[in-house]
């Protein structure tokens, strides 16, 4: 559905422009939104009216596999948890804006500091959106007797069962070669950039996910650092959009 919603408001917006104004179409998205981007090229790229035009993709820090994306998310709740209750959230804060605000390289950060800071982003970023995601779920449908989950698993196996249903077999779906080997190959371009430590892919082989994309090593930047999408700190990227998304030929 996702992919389906974001299909037809980009083409809605594409058939609004002359066809000899359309120089090329250039699709930028960003972790999950890398995988509905990567379907919705398999759609335009293959669509009658679309298709005499040059698509040109850029994948950031895309999931490989959502199924393992998810074990992934659920291992690190778990593994930090015991940690996260010993973490004192208040020194801490003071800590954030001295490393990241008032120094330009943060640096001197204690593994203490480090830790917490992983437990941080998983359960009081994640799995308090979890929560509060279920709690509007449960507003909505009229449910009083559910837990909330504490983890992806429990969230789905909840929320949505058919999802979780795909998550528990691997589908082929949830694999972004699925949709990168449906696009058209004549009047795409694909490129991907990640990084080795991105806690979402751990567990990937990405030569082998190119490959299978029908893709090559030309296509693809691994960074040897950055975690999950850190690599979008770095200054390049305003040139590359400017570069890229305002330079229209009109």
């Amino acid at each position: 559905l996702d992919i389906k919603i974001a299909e037809d408001i980009i083409k809605s917006i594409i058939l609004k422009i002359p066809s000899e104004k359309l120089n090329s179409i250039n699709l930028f998205a960003e972790s999950l939104g890398s995988f509905v981007a990567a379907g919705v090229l398999s759609k335009i790229s293959n669509d009658k009216k679309l298709k005499s035009h040059q698509m040109n993709i850029t994948l950031m820090w895309p999931p490989s596999n959502l199924s393992l994306s998810l074990k992934n998310f659920d291992g690190g709740i778990s593994k930090t948890l015991k940690n996260y209750k010993n973490c004192n959230f208040i020194p801490n804060v003071f800590k954030v804006g001295y490393y990241f605000l008032y120094q330009d390289i943060p640096k001197g950060m204690s593994k203490i500091f480090i830790d917490c800071m992983e437990c941080y982003m998983y359960h009081f970023a994640f799995v308090e959106s979890i929560e509060n995601s279920f709690e509007a779920f449960k507003e909505t449908k009229k449910i009083d007797d559910e837990k909330l989950p504490n983890n992806f698993t429990t969230f789905f196996e909840n929320y949505n069962k058919s999802f979780a249903a795909l998550i528990k077999s691997n589908a082929p779906e949830l694999k972004i070669k699925y949709w990168l080997k449906k696009r058209n190959f004549e009047n795409t371009e694909v490129r991907i950039i990640t990084s080795q430590d991105d806690f979402i892919n751990t567990g990937v082989d990405w030569n082998k996910t190119i490959e299978e994309s029908y893709l090559g090593k030309n296509n693809i930047i691994i960074l040897p650092w950055g975690g999950h999408s850190g690599g979008l700190a770095m200054p390049i990227w305003e040139e590359v959009f400017r570069k890229e998304i305002f330079n229209v030929k009109i």
